[in-house]
């Protein structure tokens, strides 16, 4: 497969950096969090460092945030705010953060590479949300064949990629795949760097708003990943020292996401500021999405499909222990 880093990957390493910096000198930055709690004895509010994006698929963190859910629990959310899903993994993994929003395929890679943390829960899905937008010349999937593509290389998306170019009989060794960071593909499009972008919202979006009539969509993964679920993760530390703060969150993310569905249009005016859409394209993309949090039979055969894939492409080693790899008890706690 014709993958290769795009010029602009140092300016994804170097945003990435600011992330991690919280944990600069092995893990001391982690330590301030925790021992802030543990000196005042577990009074007041439990801080917890929550990773996400600030793209669609996040909206009931976005909402959690913005209406108080998680305070309402007793929590005190810090957002570290990232690009793509990949990158809320390697977050959770470095020690950056105690919890994780991502999409399937890093979450696959997450258990594959640290099997010690674990998913908590889902929050939402839908493989729709996830677009090819190609030149308008390139009509059907063959002609990706000796063309440039950009995405995110681990994310979501490129599973969702993955699995449409199977069934379609494109060979994605003749596809020159550029690893760009998401908010950087609309430019890339703009300016000819690309022949065609896959990518979630709002980068889908955005591709079609700054190309005009040169683009098209050219296909949606919908039906090639089952529920394509967003999942939360929490790492070993929490789970074994702050178990409670995690019932606690999933209680927020239930709160959030009944607001959400009940709410499109003030959910819209939150999120829409966020991810630089309009109130409508705001929307538009939001019903690509179901919101319910849950896990359940279905969710864990869609990782299990995601992980061939992933395995197939040589993106993971060995299939994980998805039983192993999901705690419920603190979505049970919550409910």
């Amino acid at each position: 497969m014709g993958y290769r880093q795009g010029a602009t990957r140092v300016g994804q390493a170097l945003g990435l950096a600011a992330v991690l910096a919280f944990a600069a000198a092995g893990s001391n930055a982690a330590g301030w969090w925790w021992n802030t709690a543990e000196k005042a004895g577990g009074a007041g509010p439990i801080t917890l460092r929550v990773t996400y994006s600030n793209k669609v698929d996040y909206e009931p963190l976005m909402v959690a945030v913005d209406k108080g859910f998680f305070r309402a629990e007793g929590l005190n959310v810090k957002p570290l705010l990232v690009s793509g899903g990949i990158e809320s993994a390697e977050a959770l993994a470095t020690g950056a953060a105690d919890v994780a929003a991502m999409g399937d395929a890093p979450a696959v890679i997450s258990v594959c590479k640290y099997p010690q943390n674990k998913i908590v829960c889902a929050y939402g899905g839908g493989s729709q949300r996830h677009r090819l937008i190609a030149s308008a010349q390139l009509k059907t999937p063959k002609d990706l064949e000796g063309k440039k593509l950009g995405l995110q290389l681990g994310s979501s998306t490129h599973g969702c990629f993955l699995a449409w170019a199977t069934a379609n009989g494109l060979d994605v060794s003749r596809v020159e795949i550029l690893n760009l960071k998401p908010a950087e593909i609309p430019l890339a499009m703009s300016t000819g760097q690309l022949d065609a972008m896959a990518g979630s919202e709002p980068w889908a979006t955005h591709t079609e708003k700054q190309c005009g009539a040169r683009v098209h969509e050219l296909a949606h993964f919908g039906g090639h990943m089952g529920t394509s679920p967003m999942v939360v993760l929490a790492s070993r530390r929490t789970l074994e020292a702050r178990p409670e703060a995690l019932a606690k969150l999933v209680r927020a993310l239930c709160a959030a996401v009944a607001w959400v569905n009940a709410n499109h249009a003030r959910t819209a005016a939150i999120c829409a500021p966020l991810t630089g859409l309009s109130l409508a394209d705001q929307e538009t993309c939001a019903y690509k999405h179901t919101w319910r949090v849950r896990w359940e039979r279905e969710d864990t055969d869609s990782l299990a499909l995601t992980a061939r894939f992933l395995q197939e492409y040589g993106k993971i080693t060995a299939l994980p222990d998805l039983m192993q790899a999901v705690e419920t008890r603190y979505l049970q706690e919550a409910r």
